[in-house]
């Protein structure tokens, strides 16, 4: 899940602006809209995240955040819209905004290793995600364009909503 996460989060931070330019075409605005629509969400997520665990559970939290990030995504990339593309990218920004505090307190409640052993596997394997999606973004988009390699990140969306149901709670 934070593979999939990250490798989402490194294509918001490194493809969403230039998307929002190029994609969309909206010379009047600053490129960098959506990213800070993106930010903005991730950040009120965060706040308001540990009220949603308690009242939701880790599982059923992170089954929402992956909706939120498909839905967003889908949204942006499905209408060719300003307003549609700031309000996905802000669903995605709240979707992603609660998932990495999860992993790290699932990592740090495991049962089969030490808690320091598993969040730094989760971390790893959560960085590489980030650091290997935003240039495989870019060599799809070179291929097909950048609204279909983002197609990708919907994809990891939908995995991550697979594997939170596999969750034992």
């Amino acid at each position: 899940i934070g593979f999939f996460f990250f490798f989402c989060e490194g294509a918001m931070a490194d493809w969403s602006s230039l998307y929002y330019q190029e994609v969309v075409n909206d010379p009047g605005r600053v490129s960098t809209t959506v990213f800070i629509a993106y930010i903005f969400a991730m950040t009120v997520g965060r706040f308001t995240g540990d009220k949603l665990l308690v009242w939701l559970h880790y599982r059923k939290v992170l089954m929402l955040d992956s909706l939120l990030i498909s839905t967003g995504l889908a949204l942006a990339l499905g209408f060719h819209s300003q307003v549609f593309t700031i309000i996905g990218f802000s669903l995605v920004g709240f979707g992603a905004s609660t998932v990495i505090p999860i992993v790290y307190m699932m990592a740090g409640r495991s049962k089969t290793m030490k808690a320091s052993v598993a969040l730094a596997a989760v971390s790893t394997i959560g960085f590489t995600g980030f650091l290997i999606g935003p240039p495989i973004i870019g060599f799809v988009a070179h291929q097909t364009g950048l609204r279909i390699a983002l197609l990708l990140v919907l994809l990891m969306g939908i995995t991550i909503y697979f594997l939170s149901r596999k969750i034992r709670v």
